[in-house]
Parts: C-alpha cells; structure tokens; sequence
C-alpha cells in the first residue's frame, strides 16, 4: 500500500472589521440584483453578499447562502478567476438584457451577471 501524506488544510483569513467596500446594483429581467463585495485593506475580495428584489423567498435564501459559500472560499485564498470560470455562462431565468451596468450588457443568469459583475472590478 502507498504512503498517501495528509491532506493540507488551508487557513481562513478573517476580514478586518472595518473594511472597504462597493456596491454594484442592475436590473435583470424586471427585478433588481444588488451585489455587496467586502475587501481586504490590500483590496482583494473577501466576502460577496447578493440581495435580489421581485424573486421567491426559497431562491433568495439559496442565493445568500451561496453568497455565503463563495466567501468563504475567498476568505480560505480559492482565487475569483476560479469561481469565475465556474459560474459565468450558467442559464436559468431570470436572464437577458442588463441595465445599469455598462460592463455587461446581457446575461444568461443572476448568477453569470454576478460572476462577471465581480470580474469586472
């Protein structure tokens, strides 16, 4: 039988508690999508809160712990460009044109708008 070495464990690196931060807000398909980014002093990425307007309660809840899930991700060193490549291009509704956001113009899905959002900045 191999040696197999343990597997490393990354550390959490927490989020100062006073912190910068940007809002970017867009309406898709009649609704409006806020996304929150919390940021490290050097400016990276920390946290990522997404509040939707006009959806369900059970899509909302799902989008905040997956908002949760990325951020703690980001907080543990997984780089944006991971999750980026993951998620942009994923298709359900509420999808099509996007307003107010020159950067994307269109989108397959709050979640692609969201990950293309954050690429962006």
């Amino acid at each position: 039988m191999a040696d197999v070495s343990p597997l490393t464990r990354g550390t959490r690196e927490p989020l100062p508690n006073r912190r910068g931060s940007y809002c970017a807000k867009a309406l898709i398909g009649g609704g409006s999508v806020y996304v929150r980014v919390g940021e490290y002093s050097d400016g990276r990425m920390g946290e990522v809160f997404i509040t939707l307007h006009k959806e369900g309660s059970a899509f909302r809840t799902l989008m905040n712990c997956f908002a949760m899930a990325v951020s703690v991700g980001l907080q543990y060193g997984v780089p944006l460009e991971e999750f980026v490549e993951l998620y942009s291009g994923v298709r359900f509704d509420p999808a099509g044109p996007v307003e107010g956001n020159p950067n994307v113009p269109e989108c397959t899905s709050v979640i692609d708008y969201i990950f293309r959002e954050l690429a962006a900045t």
